[in-house]
C-alpha cells in the first residue's frame, strides 16, 4: 500500500502490542522499486499507538506514498 502503479516491493511488517492493548511498534520496512527503475529503502514505524490496526497500518501507508511521490520529483 502506499506505492504508485508499476511499483515493486519487498517488504517486512512487525507489530509488537503490550498487556494494555497499546501498540508498542507496528512498522513496514522495505526496498522499493519505482517505475523508472530508481530504488530506494525505507522504514516507518508508529511506535506507543492506541487504535485499530488497520489504522495505523493506512498511516504506514500514507508516509510511504509521501516519501515516493517526492522521491519521484527528483531528477
Amino acid at each position: 500500500a502506499g506505492l504508485p502503479d508499476r511499483a515493486a516491493a519487498a517488504h517486512k511488517t512487525g507489530t509488537w502490542t503490550d498487556w494494555n492493548d497499546v501498540y508498542t511498534s507496528i512498522s513496514d520496512v522495505g526496498l522499493v522499486t519505482l517505475p523508472d527503475r530508481r530504488r530506494l529503502a525505507i522504514a516507518v514505524m508508529v511506535a506507543e499507538a492506541r487504535g485499530e490496526e488497520a489504522a495505523l497500518e493506512r498511516s504506514i501507508a500514507a508516509a510511504t506514498r509521501a516519501v515516493v511521490d517526492d522521491w519521484m520529483r527528483c531528477p
